[in-house]
């Protein structure tokens, strides 16, 4: 059973009688939604005339599901508005209440009052199949989400391979740097420096170049809504490329490193972050083994600057609670599932799985070259890599939404708003994570 912060609006109809409570209970209730009833004339005009306890009342009826009702005001229609006091409640606990005032003599209709929206939706040309993002059950809802927030401005370090240029990406990058010490694994001639590019992780007989650094932060940012390509989540957000996988992946105190910097921390030799992330997204791991200190250690850090971190759990087909560094105290781990709402075959679980997210056939910006940069492009591809920035970008929603919101709100309201699984997932977490639910969960009932 999922608990989620949505708040709805309670308006009972009356067209004999404006109900009111004491003054003291009369006041903003911007945070809490509500319910809609309809009352019976005949019934509560011969029950409840002229009471001015009538939220005492009500509640009486109510009091075995654990919420409370609130008087807030009366509309024109004849109804009036109660706040539901609780603002965290089951979504069961929800539907019990609409059913049971329904079902009181009094009532002739009690209903949710929905928050409408404008029904904002990309024209770029893959967004309809875009299923992470439009999928009622296993996507995210982004486009209710949209109609509240689109991650303006807030910071997304993505510590990876670095950028690859694509014309869909390119200006919400606004900078970065290359954490990779060794010259060799960089690929670039030297070691450390302000030069971010990524020039290729192909590992020799093993793998080829995947341009993982461009295919996660496009999830997160990518350009959305000029007629090319895709949508991105929080595609309002800007992202600081940290490079610190190379040739055949990246070491830990080199990722360590890059961690503490992108929070805004100081890394001896290295300027200053002049873009502080305030989220951070680690799609890379290894297996099979407890949490370093080194990890641990940046991860402090990182949160002690006020950095979201998110981490994927790793696509071992194994034990989530043996991938570092999602397996670390601090960070938000992300398991992979399908558009059918299960867990993807290769995907990690385990209790340090936070919540999880669309991961499976999601596009992506890329690039052709086997090795080294060549053209740009976009594909389909699948892997908790893409599960974890779909949820970094849902912490670039909640920022926007609620500027100052503490790291401990943003996991607990992405984790209490995540959807049931369509299918199974088990030690997957909370559920799916929901765009809309935290968007909804954060937006103050005007």
């Amino acid at each position: 059973m999922t608990i989620i912060p949505r708040f709805f609006t309670v308006l009972f109809c009356c067209s004999l009688f404006s109900f009111y409570a004491n003054s003291d209970e009369i006041v903003d209730y911007g945070e809490h939604r509500a319910v809609i009833i309809k009352f019976s004339d005949l019934e509560y005009e011969g029950i409840y005339s002229g009471t001015r306890n009538f939220d005492y009342l009500l509640n009486q009826s109510i009091s075995h599901l654990g919420v409370e009702l609130l008087y807030y005001k009366p509309i024109a229609t004849g109804a009036d508005v109660f706040a539901i006091k609780n603002k965290y409640i089951f979504y069961d606990t929800v539907d019990e209440l609409i059913k049971l005032l329904n079902s009181l003599d009094f009532i002739e209709y009690a209903e949710m009052d929905e928050i409408a929206n404008s029904d904002y939706s990309p024209n770029d040309p893959f967004f309809s199949s875009q299923w992470s993002l439009t999928d009622m059950d296993s996507g995210v809802d982004a486009v209710h989400a949209w109609d509240f927030s689109k991650g303006a401005g807030v910071v997304v370090a993505v510590i990876d391979t670095g950028k690859t240029p694509h014309t869909d990406m390119d200006v919400n990058i606004i900078g970065g740097y290359d954490f990779i010490s060794s010259s060799s694994t960089a690929r670039d001639g030297n070691g450390r420096d302000s030069n971010f590019n990524d020039e290729g992780n192909w590992c020799p007989g093993v793998k080829n170049s995947n341009w993982h650094g461009l295919n996660v932060s496009s999830l997160i940012a990518a350009v959305t809504n000029n007629g090319s390509v895709m949508a991105a989540l929080a595609h309002k957000s800007k992202i600081v490329h940290v490079r610190g996988l190379g040739k055949c992946g990246g070491s830990t105190s080199d990722l360590a490193d890059a961690i503490i910097w992108a929070s805004g921390g100081a890394v001896s030799g290295v300027p200053s972050n002049p873009n502080p992330a305030q989220v951070i997204n680690l799609s890379f791991g290894s297996y099979g083994s407890s949490c370093p200190n080194t990890y641990q250690s940046a991860i402090d850090a990182a949160r002690a600057n006020g950095a979201f971190v998110v981490g994927s759990a790793g696509n071992d087909s194994g034990d989530a609670n043996l991938h570092p560094p999602s397996n670390c105290t601090g960070i938000m781990a992300v398991a992979n599932i399908t558009d059918t709402g299960n867990k993807r075959f290769d995907s990690n679980a385990g209790t340090s799985v936070d919540v999880a997210a669309p991961g499976t056939d999601v596009r992506v910006l890329s690039n052709t070259g086997a090795t080294v940069q060549s053209s740009q492009t976009s594909y389909k591809t699948s892997g908790t890599s893409l599960s974890a920035p779909i949820v970094s970008a849902i912490a670039a929603l909640a920022i926007d939404l609620k500027p100052g919101i503490s790291l401990d709100e943003i996991e607990r309201t992405i984790e209490i708003t995540a959807k049931p699984f369509a299918g199974t997932c088990s030690n997957c977490g909370s559920g799916v994570a929901s765009a809309a639910g935290v968007v909804d969960a954060l937006t103050p009932l005007l």
